[in-house]
């Protein structure tokens, strides 16, 4: 799909922008599969970045995942399916 290169910095700058926007009033406006698509990617960077010895976009990637999922737990409760 969106990782045909196998590049996946952008799903960082991606996963940001959604946390923000998760954080404010235009919460409701975000599906719940998006969320869960960037989660995806965020995964898959990870892994990617580890599997190629790319250890400090490894390292971004591990935090990225850290730091959103508590403000994005939060607003899935408040996301339409």
């Amino acid at each position: 799909m969106f990782d045909k290169n196998k590049d996946y910095r952008w799903t960082l700058e991606l996963s940001k922008l959604l946390r923000n926007i998760l954080s404010s009033k235009l919460s409701n406006l975000v599906n719940e599969n998006i969320v869960l698509l960037c989660i995806q990617l965020l995964n898959k960077g990870r892994k990617s970045y580890w599997d190629n010895k790319e250890y400090d976009d490894h390292r971004m990637f591990c935090k990225e995942i850290s730091t959103g999922k508590s403000s994005r737990e939060l607003a899935m409760k408040n996301i339409p399916v």
